[in-house]
């Protein structure tokens, strides 16, 4: 329950911030319809193991601020388990706010889990740079995840 605490005080915090920069994020980088990008990072709590993770991306842009995409995510633990969802996403200049209803896939099991997560995005050489942090809903576990996102547009 702390960790979603902090995660929508990090929204609330940073939606007001975000909204006034996005008007100087548009004018500066050139602007792509298409990204696609690679996660690494870890997945917290007794669930998944601590379990190195990566996982890949697909997203759409809609209008200025909307995107929907494909992810898929893989954790290494002692149990594997596979993340696939929908994650749409709210852009507010260099901040991106997601929600991904999705199923995690582990051994011969299917569960439901819901994926609310967070990204501050900076440029590096026409790469997107963004720490990330997540937390997903699975059945009655909270399970957080933590790591970078490196994308590209096209």
């Amino acid at each position: 329950m702390k960790h979603l605490l902090a995660l929508l005080a990090v929204i609330l915090i940073a939606a007001p911030a975000r909204a006034q920069h996005s008007g100087e994020h548009a004018e500066g980088h050139e602007a792509h319809q298409n990204f696609v990008a690679l996660f690494t990072g870890f997945t917290h709590e007794d669930r998944r193991d601590n379990a190195f993770t990566v996982g890949a991306e697909y997203a759409r842009v809609f209008g200025e601020r909307l995107t929907i995409g494909a992810l898929a995510e893989h954790a290494f633990g002692k149990n594997s388990f596979w993340i696939l969802a929908i994650p749409f996403g709210y852009e507010m200049g260099n901040w991106r706010a997601v929600v991904a209803p999705g199923v995690e896939f582990v051994d011969s099991e299917s569960n439901n889990l819901v994926r609310l997560g967070i990204e501050y995005e900076l440029e590096v050489d026409g790469w997107g740079v963004a720490p990330a942090f997540a937390v997903d809903f699975v059945e009655e576990d909270v399970v957080p995840i933590y790591g970078v996102v490196f994308a590209r547009g096209f």
